[in-house]
């Protein structure tokens, strides 16, 4: 069996168009791989045997962690490594920077084992760059990363080389190498090390039928589809175990049909070899879907962090609701006594933690068209089939709200409506 720690991986430390020198073409010849310093020691845990952990089709393993800040564990999410109680990485104010330009800003976030973790939020804000910090790709330029209790980067120091990490990395281009067929492919991390032919192909072909690939591993990439190439290079991370996956916008290129497909794929395999998943993507959908907690980030910043669940009831700011949700932000003047003064009138609503520009948070979902007295009135401006609903953007006083109907509109259209509970202040960080 092979060992976690003992694997190099050389299609995480630099990708085919980026590697010093590509595997042959005939996988037997392949290069020994490189040993690691001696001065560096691998992540205790990474030696663990494979087989030790739950296999897809094995059984749940306990559960022993402490809460994360927002977690909610779910029933059927609680896998986690024998032996882990603490948290299996730690970011203890961690810094990156490209000269002028932070792309960590002194972040400080836990991960338990076992948890699938998406972390969201728009281009630039650092949601790469931490993987790439796991990884060992990238050092950082202060502050320091704990994994599974060791430290592995300090300030701009890597402490443990890349291979010695028990990590494996799936790129949003799929880094797979073009002249190798797709069994070859997800092989290679066990060829490097020379595990037998016999042993390498028999996992290989196992990972592939998981991936529903079955037929396809003698067709190379230029033979594959979008969605097939996907899961080979899925395939190919998960071939050794890892204990740690971090998935780089993972479907950003495929359609929204296959999307869906895969990311309850992704959840399922996640769940099935009791790994600590880092799930890095830009669609709001994919992380409310996967995520047992979502990570927002914003200007090399966590903004928010905590299960979809809670960031939906009681988001800390604008900015966050905005980016999970179609919220609808009035601005908003807190009178006394849970009055508000909004631009539709005034409102009922808890009061302020304190005296900062606060807006109120309204749900699509809590309104309604009104039987009798309605709350307000308006005229519908737009409206598109979503194909349970009706989204409609209902011009109140001036006001945008966007409301989810469960009846057709048009374009027109006088409505009352009031809302099923009072809004939420939020602070306003736009």
């Amino acid at each position: 069996m092979v060992h976690s720690s003992e694997l190099h991986w050389p299609y995480v430390a630099s990708s085919p168009a980026r590697a010093s020198a590509a595997p042959p073409a005939r996988a037997a010849s392949a290069p020994p791989a490189r040993p690691a310093r001696p001065s560096q020691p691998a992540v205790p845990g990474a030696d663990q045997p494979a087989g030790a952990r739950r296999s897809p089709a094995g059984g749940e393993s306990d559960n022993g962690a402490a809460s994360a800040p927002g977690a909610v564990r779910r029933p059927g999410r609680d896998a986690q490594p024998p032996g882990r109680s603490g948290p299996e990485l730690s970011f203890h104010r961690a810094v990156k920077r490209y000269g002028d330009v932070v792309a960590l800003d002194g972040v400080d976030l836990d991960v338990l084992p076992g948890e699938l973790v998406a972390f969201l939020g728009p281009s630039g804000c650092g949601k790469t760059t931490l993987l790439r910090v796991v990884a060992g790709l990238e050092p950082l330029s202060a502050g320091s990363l704990e994994m599974l209790g060791v430290e592995v980067n300090r300030d701009d120091r890597l402490l443990v080389s890349p291979e010695r990490r028990p990590v494996a990395m799936v790129f949003q281009e799929h880094a797979l190498w073009p002249h190798l067929t797709a069994e070859q492919n997800v092989a290679f991390p066990l060829h490097a090390r020379g595990v037998k032919r016999a042993e390498r192909r028999e996992r290989a072909r196992e990972l592939l039928s998981l991936m529903d690939l079955d037929g396809r591993g003698e067709r190379r990439p230029g033979e594959l589809s979008g969605g097939e190439l996907q899961r080979v290079a899925l395939a190919r991370a998960l071939i050794v175990q890892p204990r740690i996956l971090l998935l780089d916008e993972p479907l950003a290129s495929l359609d929204a049909h296959l999307r869906r497909r895969l990311r309850q794929k992704i959840r399922r395999i996640h769940e099935g070899f009791s790994m600590t998943t880092l799930y890095v993507t830009h669609d709001r959908d994919e992380a409310l879907a996967v995520a047992d907690r979502i990570v927002l980030q914003r200007a090399g910043r966590v903004l928010d962090q905590g299960s979809p669940e809670l960031l939906n009831a009681r988001p800390r700011s604008a900015y966050a609701a905005q980016l999970l949700w179609d919220a609808n932000l009035l601005p908003a003047d807190y009178l006394r006594n849970g009055w508000w003064r909004t631009p539709i009138g005034v409102l009922k609503a808890p009061a302020p933690p304190d005296d900062s520009p606060h807006v109120l948070l309204v749900h699509p979902e809590t309104l309604k068209r009104a039987d009798g007295e309605p709350d307000f009135e308006g005229e519908v401006e737009e409206v598109s089939y979503r194909g349970c609903f009706w989204d409609a953007l209902v011009n109140v006083r001036g006001e945008e709200l966007l409301w989810r109907s469960t009846e057709p509109l048009d374009p027109g259209q006088r409505v009352g409506l009031r809302l099923l509970e009072e809004p939420s202040p939020v602070p306003d960080d736009r």
